[in-house]
């Protein structure tokens, strides 16, 4: 396993996309950090500290398009170039290849999270005209990981089941921000309802800061779909052709 799990790390960081990817993501989200703040500064806000919360919306569903770009490449460079053979040759145990390289990407992405997070912290520290503020600070982070968590994690498996990487990046996103709301708004008003189990959009408004204290919204069915496909993603990785 320590062998796979050198060879996946070996392949992210070979990869320019990778690169590209982390740090287009992290300079987006810490940009736009900065305008926020410079809009505060031009306002003349001097008095209020600023919190790391009001921030997170910056983070959903910005960091998450950046993210799942790279999961989706985890086994969509495989498929699209043909080398998944010689992945599975030379590591004939495909229920650990997958695992590990699931595991791979979310270490991956964990510390890359936390890079970000840290110099937009530092940002706000040092340029926001308050200061900083971090009330609710661990359940805006908790919260954060756990909506990119399964968005990551949902976007590998759309990416091994239909085996085109480009899906794994725009299923979950179009999901998110229009298909779910289209469908909530047109569907019968007797099945309205059926509003509080759309994956997505529930788990997006559940991490933002204006909604910790509802009710309304939960990333359960979020959770749910990403099992049920993570779990189908993973017998046909294991019983289908290469």
């Amino acid at each position: 396993m320590i062998r796979i799990l050198k060879y996946e790390f070996l392949r992210i960081t070979s990869l320019r996309s990778s690169w590209v990817l982390t740090i287009l993501g992290t300079l987006m989200v810490t940009g736009i950090t900065y305008l926020g703040i410079a809009e505060l500064t031009r306002v003349g806000s001097t008095d209020t500290a600023s919190e790391f919360k009001e921030f997170v919306t910056i983070f959903v569903p910005l960091w998450g398009i950046w993210a799942a770009t790279i999961a989706s490449q985890a086994f969509g460079h495989d498929y699209r170039h043909g080398t998944i053979r010689l992945t599975l040759s030379t590591f004939p145990n495909r229920m650990q290849v997958y695992a590990i390289r699931v595991l791979a990407v979310v270490i991956w992405c964990a510390i890359w999270l936390a890079v970000t997070i840290s110099i937009v912290l530092l940002e706000i520290e040092l340029k926001a005209p308050g200061g900083l503020l971090l009330t609710d600070f661990n359940i805006a982070v908790g919260r954060m990981s756990v909506f990119f968590l399964l968005f990551i994690l949902s976007a590998i498996a759309i990416v091994m089941i239909t085996r085109i990487m480009a899906l794994g990046t725009i299923v979950p996103l179009m999901m998110a921000t229009t298909v779910e709301n289209l469908v909530g708004f047109f569907i019968p008003e007797n099945l309205k309802w059926t509003s509080e189990y759309y994956p997505y959009s529930n788990a997006m408004n559940w991490a933002v800061p204006w909604n910790f204290e509802s009710t309304t919204y939960s990333a359960y069915p979020l959770a749910i779909f990403t099992a049920v496909v993570m779990a189908i993603a993973g017998y046909m990785f294991i019983k289908r052709d290469a």
